[in-house]
């Protein structure tokens, strides 16, 4: 391995090592650098001068060696950025995506027009990372955070603590809204939604969490079960807000519409103008 014994040698080393299976392998050797010194990248930048520990210089060749054998920088950070704050992430819970963000902004949204005196739920929290921005965004707000996994939940209550809003956040282990009795005003929810299929040879299938990823034949089963949940469980001018696949806009707000036919069901596309997120306003009749 080539000697990084300044953060300017150091760089170019993992610069060379990710450049073949990376986009970006100098902004990914300057994240991986600049949080092992505890420093921001624009520090990093400045000083190429600067000399490296022997176990700072050991830690960034194995990070650079495990980046570049496939596993997913956030994982080997073991934290990324979501909505302004990092989050602790690991492998049995899904990395935050950027469109995601996106959802956040329309439940703040919701959260600035109404009075809220019911439950909040975030369905599939995996890191927690949109139950505690929400949380973090609304100092007061009451939710509730569900999720399978009990490992998810170990970490989301970590990042709930990090930002000091686990007393905002009740937790339940739990698959989607089967032990939840209580009427929802607002509803968030980042479900499984690639088909099974589509998962075989997806690099993101390799390393993240399945149960996170796969929402069945069509990718629809575990959306279309949280609708019907929903129907008997909806406040009177709730909201539900979903993150889909790209693919599933028109089946899914045709299914919303069969289930809530009172209800004005949208699609809102990302920034690429792909369908990416359904919204039922149960306050506005379509």
């Amino acid at each position: 391995m080539s000697e990084v014994h300044t953060i300017g040698t150091a760089l170019k080393f993992g610069r060379d090592q990710l450049k073949r299976m990376s986009d970006s392998p100098s902004s990914e050797a300057q994240i991986l650098l600049a949080s092992l010194v505890q420093r921001s990248k624009a520090w990093v930048l400045a000083h190429p001068e600067h000399s490296l520990p022997g176990e700072i210089q050991q830690h960034f060749i194995a990070s650079i060696v495990r980046v570049r054998e496939g596993e997913p920088l956030p994982y080997v950070l073991g934290w990324w950025e979501f909505y302004g704050r990092r989050f602790h992430v690991g492998a049995h819970v899904l990395i935050p995506r950027p469109e995601t963000e996106r959802l956040i902004e329309l439940a703040l949204a919701v959260l600035d027009q109404q009075t809220l005196s019911e439950l909040v739920v975030d369905v599939g929290t995996g890191s927690g990372c949109i139950a505690v921005t929400l949380a973090a965004e609304r100092p007061g707000l009451r939710l509730l955070a569900i999720d399978r996994s009990r490992a998810a939940l170990t970490l989301a209550k970590e990042n709930a603590a990090l930002y000091s809003v686990a007393e905002q956040i009740d937790w339940l282990q739990g698959d989607l809204l089967g032990s939840v009795d209580a009427r929802l005003r607002l509803v968030v929810a980042n479900l499984p939604y690639i088909p099974s299929h589509r998962l075989e040879g997806l690099p993101v299938a390799d390393h993240e969490p399945l149960l996170a990823l796969d929402g069945g034949v069509q990718g629809l089963d575990l959306i279309k079960t949280l609708l019907y949940q929903l129907k008997q469980r909806m406040a009177e001018g709730g909201v539900v807000l979903l993150e889909i696949d790209e693919s599933q806009g028109l089946k899914i707000a045709a299914y919303a519409g069969e289930v809530f036919p009172r209800a004005t069901v949208s699609l809102i596309q990302d920034l690429a103008g792909l369908d990416r997120y359904l919204t039922i306003d149960l306050g506005k009749e379509s």
